[in-house]
This record gives C-alpha cells, structure tokens and sequence, in this order.
C-alpha cells in the first residue's frame, strides 16, 4: 500500500481496574492511533495495541516500526500487533463486497471476570455480571476447590448462565481428573487452555468441551478436535483472522482481543457478524475495564446485548486522536 501521508498518536485509555494479564496494574491502557492519507486522497485509521505481559513487542518497538515502515520499509518482518493494524487499513480501504448481516442476528457480550480472593466480595462481583448470559471467567492453580465455589455461586445466580473457564495454561499439574472435578455439574460452555501440552490437550478433548486460544494454529489434530476457537485478532494479523471467521469447520469461532479501544472493537465486531456464518457471544467484556465512556458517534463494545455495528470504523477525521508523535507526508 502506498500512502501520501501517516501521522502516529499516542492516546492513553484511562482504566477502572487493572487488566488481567500477568498481575499488571497499570492505569492506563497505551495505544498508537495510526491516522494515513491513501494517493488518492482517502483517509483510514487503526490503532496498534500491544499489550505489555501479552505480547512480545512493545509500544515503543511498535512506534519504530510503524515510522520505518511508513518511511519505505516492507510490512513482512512487522512485530504481529502492527502487521494486524496495517492489514487492517488495508482491508478497510477494499471491503466493498461485503455478506449481509442476518436480520435475525444481534450482537451478544460475555462478561470477563476474576475470582476475588476475598469471598466477601463475591456477590458484589457476581451481581456485576448479572445482565450476562455468558461468563468467562479467568482462573489459575492457587486453589481449585476455592474457584469451584466461586463458580457454583456464578452458574447459580441466573438459570440460563452459561460457563467459559479461561486458565491460561496454568492447570497443567491439575490433570484431566482436576478439570472434571472443578467442573462437574456445572453449565459448561467450554474450558480454555487449560494445559500448555499438546497431548494433555488432546485427550481432554475427547472428554470436555474444549477451546483454544494460544495453541490455536499449534496443531492441526487439535484445531479440529476443539470445541471452538477464540480468536484474538492482534495475535494473528488481520487477513488470518478474516480466514479464522470463514473456515467451515463445526467449531464455534469466538471473538476475544488484547483490550483494544472502542474503535477497535467496532472493527472486530463489524467483520465478525458478516463473515461468521454461526455467531456466538463475542469475548468482549475487555471494554467494561475503560475508564471513560464510549465516545460519540462510535459503537459501543460495553453492552450485553445490542445491535450489531453498522460501519467497519467511525469516522476517522472525527474521532479522538491524542498526542502526535510522529508525521511524514
């Protein structure tokens, strides 16, 4: 893609509470807004939003990347987050021939939650949820009789709650025999990652409901044992997300991300609900974590339940850009 302009922003998100990854607490979530000029005089945005303890890039090796690139570099060796936004752009500017959205379809969230070490705050955090059909909730190997509780509580305060179990590959000393026992009886959607092994993964798959998310891609056996695939956009690159959304495969092809801004998931959601054919509810409840509200004139991710986006991306000369860093024109 050739470009006659690209400006680089840096816009600080405020945040509520910290983000689940890796026991981090920072207060605010950094994001680089790439605003470029096409030769033809159209403009597009995206942001990159590498997410420190997730990804292996950093924003300042992002920001350099981007300058390079914008400065006559190739986009093949981009850090991932950056080659997602750039594909991103990209596909923006072509998504002319779109399918039509299913009148019948509507957008539903997933809550995303933690289990508090404090039991005294259960119910405050339960209740939190409690305009969300579906839970994720995100567990580790501290104590799992402690998260059994914690779970029997959730699945029981609405009749039609449904459980997705995300352990990031922490229950591996737990076994299969651990998964079931922390699960019996309850309204199982799927269980995430339990274990880093391939094979442990396997042959919990013929047993539970399984989801993959860091080892989607590991396997192609086990892509196609799983019982639905969570795809992150910012850890494939865009153009493999558009194939993730079409394959035809059974597996349920769920929508998560790395906490991006609002814009961003408008984007995600936008393409998801036209390009997957079976639409479950989406693993966006990264938005609640945002300080600030939704901002105007952009669809909001901070909602149960709503209609789907009408646009790819809101109007990119008149949203929020944030602090310049860097221009070429």
């Amino acid at each position: 893609m050739k470009w006659r302009s690209a400006r680089i922003y840096r816009q600080d998100l405020a945040l509520s509470r910290p983000i689940p990854v890796k026991q981090r607490r920072d207060g605010v979530r950094q994001i680089l807004r790439l605003v470029c000029e096409t030769l033809d005089g159209r403009f597009v945005q995206a942001d990159c939003a590498p997410l420190p303890g997730f990804h292996n890039e950093t924003f300042d090796q992002c920001r350099i990347a981007a300058q390079e690139y914008f400065a006559g570099g190739g986009l093949s060796a981009q850090p991932v987050s950056l080659k997602t936004t750039l594909e991103l752009m990209e596909w923006q500017l072509s998504h002319s021939a779109m399918p039509p959205l299913s009148p019948l379809s509507h957008f539903e969230n997933s809550a995303l939650l933690t289990i508090p070490v404090d039991q005294g705050l259960w119910a405050e955090h339960i209740q939190s949820a409690a305009d969300a059909r579906v839970c994720k909730v995100k567990i580790g190997a501290s104590d799992l009789r402690l998260a059994r509780a914690f779970l029997c509580e959730l699945a029981s305060s609405r009749t039609d709650r449904m459980l997705r179990i995300d352990c990031n590959q922490a229950l591996e000393t737990s076994g299969i025999e651990g998964m079931q026992r922390l699960i019996k009886g309850l309204p199982l959607a799927y269980i995430e990652e339990p274990f880093a092994s391939l094979p442990l993964l396997l042959d919990l798959s013929k047993r539970l409901p399984l989801a993959l998310d860091e080892s989607l891609g590991r396997d192609p056996f086990l892509d196609q044992a799983a019982k639905a695939w969570v795809i992150k956009p910012n850890t494939l690159g865009w153009f493999r997300t558009l194939e993730r959304f079409q394959d035809e495969g059974p597996q349920d092809k769920i929508l998560s991300n790395c906490f991006e801004s609002y814009e961003t998931l408008q984007t995600y959601a936008f393409a998801y609900s036209r390009f997957v054919s079976n639409p479950d509810a989406c693993g966006l409840g990264t938005a609640f974590y945002f300080a600030n509200p939704c901002p105007s004139g952009v669809w909001s991710a901070a909602v149960y339940s709503s209609p789907w986006p009408e646009a790819a991306v809101p109007d990119c000369l008149a949203t929020k850009k944030g602090e310049l860093l860097w221009s070429i024109s």
